[in-house]
């Protein structure tokens, strides 16, 4: 499991996050997925082998914020 830091930026309770993934840091050219809940935890299935850049936004009424710190997963 990996820790990401939310971001925050936009004011207000968040009402989901939106979790990016990309193929190297600051993309998000492989995913961007609203999670549709405020849990803290989200698991992806029949993820292919590779390396990861994965970060968050939290979405709120007046917009998402800013992105989070990123996180480098690999995926044996």
């Amino acid at each position: 499991a990996q820790a990401l830091e939310r971001a925050d930026g936009v004011n207000g309770t968040p009402t989901s996050y939106v979790v990016e993934a990309g193929s190297a840091t600051g993309l998000a050219n492989l995913a961007v997925a609203n999670t549709g809940s405020t849990a803290t935890t989200v698991g992806f299935g029949g993820v292919p082998s590779g390396i990861y850049y994965v970060r968050l936004r939290a979405v709120k009424a007046l917009g998402a914020s800013v992105v989070s710190n990123e996180r480098v997963i690999v995926v044996p």
